[in-house]
């Protein structure tokens, strides 16, 4: 793990070869090219008491939820649009990974926020029910980030090609 605002020197410097992230703000010397977009769900454990009906905005606003984000602090992308909308969500739990954030919501009445394709696996390996997002939110999407030098380096070029071939295998279906 590297702190965003250090990517450029991190990559420039050669200690990174490629980094698999969200949209950042990179210098000219950084390359980054989309791998996918990826529309968002709630998770919740499927006897939730919000897991009969549609769930609504006020229903949603209104429950405890678990975020994950890789920063200890500041708002996670949901509460980012939410905040520009004048609007606030109870975060009771912040992780770092969401394979410990289903557990939560499975375990739970936590709500939790993640990437479509995520959930759908998730849902296969623990009482887990998905249901639609109750207001729009943008798509996660996620970029691939590496340095020009490296961009002609024929090992370099293998290695982004083969990450490219497994996400289009494997691509998240929006």
């Amino acid at each position: 793990r590297i702190e965003r605002r250090r990517l450029d020197r991190e990559l420039a410097a050669g200690a990174l070869d490629l980094s698999i992230d969200v949209p950042v703000p990179v210098g000219e010397g950084i390359v980054q090219e989309p791998l996918f977009e990826e529309a968002l769900c709630v998770a919740m454990r499927p006897d939730h008491p919000l897991a009969r009906g549609r769930l609504t905005v006020k229903q949603w606003l209104g429950a405890r939820h678990v975020a994950v984000s890789s920063r200890r602090a500041g708002l996670v992308l949901e509460d980012v649009v939410l905040q520009r909308e004048g609007l606030r969500r109870d975060v009771a739990v912040r992780c770092q990974y969401y394979y410990a954030a289903c557990h939560i919501a499975a375990t739970s009445d936590l709500l939790l926020v993640l990437p479509r394709y995520y959930g759908e696996w998730f849902t296969a390996h623990l009482p887990l029910k998905l249901v639609r997002l109750p207001l729009e939110l943008p798509s996660l999407q996620v970029m691939l980030y590496w340095h020009r030098n490296a961009e002609h380096d024929p090992g370099h070029a293998w290695l982004r090609e083969r990450i490219r071939a497994l996400t289009l295998r494997g691509a998240p279906r929006p």
